[in-house]
């Protein structure tokens, strides 16, 4: 007998039918959500107790409230039906409301320190000799030779241009020829069309992050940016880091569930969304989109070509591949036809001879959004020496400069994006971003979009515990003190014992007491293990390079959630070497800013290519020196 189960989001409503008695998380699970938002930031492995949502209606068909479910949920909370969809079973025809999402604060500005002047694509045009009895040239000669004629030596062109060739020639023998440059200064012809078929041609620069992703249009010719559109990336729904996705895709491998195409779609169709809308709003036609870079890490590279990254999570820790290379259209969108969803291969957001690049990555955990980065703060050319680092769910954190790179992979895991705490929150509407006492040394909480908070984002979260060790709450093994153990941390700062509680058998501290938000010592123990993992992997790097914090002239901070951190509360906490604190940049979204000089530039591209020669990976997992590092650095 079939169950149906209705979503309500908002003013959005949603339908769909199963069987067998499921948790509310599995019949989402592999659904074209459409337009419902709702995060399960650990995959549905009942760890984060985030995935709150409301039954409304079909109450006798709803399992009972499970252990966990009545310890963390409050007697207010199951009066009004909330629960967790990831503990509760369904199995009949029910309603159930998610929570309105509010968007998240997307990082689309950075440092871009190269020269962007276009030159890797070409739109010109061309005469075609007439053909006559005396001199039946072939329409592939043909257009060779009026090539040439302009200076474009050209090699022979594919059969598919040539198939093209034949049905866009006209009375005037003039066609418009689109060129491209690769790495290795190759001409290739991508395209041919009518003699005034467009005005001018177009590429998409596009970063792929675990939590956003972000596209950027220019102009081939001209370099001008079009516009810039960014959304959440709707993967976030089967968890909030890259692991939670490798292991959907690990457990839906099977043919009629196959969760590594079901996440490709999902991101592809944002992309290809996006470019379409920012298109349509510049009054372009799609047809002329003739190039996309898309960088990412590791992991979403290698989702969104869809190639399988289960073997990324388990040593020895391989990459299927490590990029560098270019896709047709075609290929791209292989897999993506799957039933209920929407159908990528009738999508007109680019030409079907788009040139679609991936950026090489270095490897399993650092991808080719360091890359980018690297080129956009022209780290690539730099004398200095310097550490590229990159904060999300994994530390990406490179050192070095032109002469030689080495990076590292740390997992911080996803405390700095609050899932692993207890109001922590992605970077939305209400979440508290930044914490510090005011003139009459009250403690103050400001929001993202100045209104009540809701909870904690990163950011705010690092605040909150430097603030905490400045106001001696907090002790150095990150211990929060007992009432009567606190001292006066300053003359003339008043005691703040009173901010201290227990909460659930643990002790705790209050940021804010009219809406009870409060940082709890478990809290204090994922920042402990993320930052010193970051700590660490700095430290790791500089051991491997003979080199000393001092050596260090320079520390780019990237990223969405670099750009948003207080510099001072970083190094307070030991996540960055306080020696440093006068030495960082923060840079913004360089994997974008870096995608598009590739997009554009034809020394960026060749550039791009070059720095994996340049390039050594330490794997940490079982280095001695970052374990003994690990271990010290996790001390405030």
């Amino acid at each position: 007998m079939s169950n149906n189960i209705t979503f309500i989001c908002g003013n959005t409503y949603k339908n769909f039918v199963f069987d067998e008695k499921r948790t509310i998380f599995d019949v989402l699970s592999g659904q074209d959500l459409g337009g419902l938002k709702f995060d399960f930031p650990c995959g549905g492995k009942k760890t984060c107790k985030k995935c709150r949502i409301k039954i409304i209606s079909g109450f006798e068909f709803v399992s009972e409230p499970n252990e966990t479910e009545k310890k963390y949920l409050s007697e207010e909370d199951r009066k009004e039906n909330i629960r967790y969809a990831c503990m509760c079973e369904v199995c009949g025809d029910v309603t159930v409301e998610l929570n309105p999402k509010e968007k998240i604060q997307i990082q689309t500005e950075g440092l871009q320190s190269i020269d962007t002047t276009p030159g890797r694509f070409k739109k010109i045009t061309v005469v075609l000799s007439e053909p006559a009895l005396e001199n039946p040239i072939s329409d592939e000669q043909n257009l060779i030779a009026a090539l040439n004629s302009v200076g474009a030596i050209m090699n022979r062109p594919s059969v598919d241009i040539i198939k093209k060739l034949s049905a866009v020639k006209n009375k005037n023998r003039e066609i418009d020829v689109i060129l491209s440059v690769s790495n290795n200064r190759e001409i290739k012809i991508i395209d041919v069309r009518k003699s005034g078929g467009c005005s001018d041609i177009y590429g998409a620069a596009v970063d792929i992050g675990t939590t956003t992703a972000a596209v950027y249009l220019y102009s081939l010719t001209t370099g001008n940016c079009i516009g810039i559109a960014a959304e959440e990336n709707p993967q976030r729904t089967y968890g909030a880091d890259v692991i939670s996705r490798i292991n959907y895709t690990i457990e839906h491998e099977h043919e009629n569930e196959n969760g590594l195409n079901h996440l490709k779609n999902l991101i592809l169709s944002l992309i290809f969304k996006l470019i379409k809308n920012l298109c349509g709003e510049n009054n372009i036609d799609s047809s002329d989109v003739y190039s996309v870079v898309l960088t990412g890490n590791t992991v979403m590279q290698h989702i969104a070509a869809g190639l399988p990254p289960k073997n990324i999570a388990f040593s020895p820790f391989t990459a299927a591949t490590l990029f560098d290379f270019d896709v047709t259209r075609a290929e791209l969108l292989q897999g993506t036809d799957i039933p209920g969803t929407f159908d990528l291969s009738k999508t007109d957001a680019v030409n079907d001879n788009a040139v679609i690049y991936f950026p090489p990555a270095f490897a399993s955990y650092v991808g080719g959004d360091i890359a980018t980065g690297l080129i956009a703060s022209d780290t690539d050319l730099c004398d200095k020496l310097r550490i590229f680092l990159d904060i999300g769910t994994n530390g990406e954190i490179g050192l070095g400069n032109k002469n030689s790179f080495i990076f590292c992979a740390t997992a911080a895991g996803p405390a700095f994006e609050g899932a692993h705490i207890k109001f922590g929150m992605a970077g939305i509407k209400g979440a508290i971003n930044h914490i510090y006492l005011d003139e009459l040394n009250n403690i103050k909480c400001e929001t993202i979009g100045n209104t009540e908070p809701k909870g904690v984002c990163g950011s705010g979260i690092i605040d909150a515990v430097a603030l905490m060790l400045e106001l001696g709450v907090l002790d150095d093994t990150g211990r929060i003190l007992e009432k009567d153990d606190v001292g006066d941390a300053h003359p003339g700062v008043p005691r703040y014992s009173e901010n201290l509680c227990e909460i659930d058998g643990e002790n705790a501290f209050v940021l804010n007491k009219k809406y009870n938000i409060y940082i709890t010592q478990k809290d204090v123990r994922e920042i402990q293990l993320a930052k010193a993992s970051i700590a660490a992997g700095i430290m790791t790097l500089l051991d491997r390079a003979k080199k000393s914090v001092a050596d260090v002239d320079e520390i780019i901070l990237a990223g969405g959630f670099g750009a948003r951190i207080n510099k001072k509360s970083a190094c307070k906490i030991g996540l960055i070497p306080e020696e440093l604190k006068d030495k960082i940049t923060v840079a913004g979204n360089t994997a974008g800013m870096g995608a598009a000089a590739v997009l554009l530039n034809q020394a960026a591209a060749e550039r791009i290519s070059k720095i994996s020669g340049i390039s050594k990976y330490i794997e940490l997992s079982g280095d001695a020196f970052f374990m003994n590092e690990y271990v010290d650095r996790m001390m405030f």
